[in-house]
């Protein structure tokens, strides 16, 4: 089992809000993958998805936080 933390620049869309648990990543923007990585997820967990995403939206979004 690992031990890291995600970086400061991915925040919740929902403003005062907390999120704190395991993460169960799922790696691809494929629809099985992520399946598979909710089903894996137990109560508690968090799942993250790591699709890529656009470079020029994140840039925006950490900007603008």
């Amino acid at each position: 089992m690992r031990n890291r933390a995600l970086t400061y620049c991915l925040r919740l869309q929902t403003p005062g809000q907390v999120l704190c648990g395991s993460a169960v990543t799922a790696l691809g923007p494929d629809v099985t993958v992520r399946r598979a990585a909710i089903d894996l997820a137990l109560p508690g967990d968090v799942v993250v998805v790591a699709a890529g995403g656009n470079a020029a939206t994140r840039n925006a979004r950490a900007s603008a936080a």
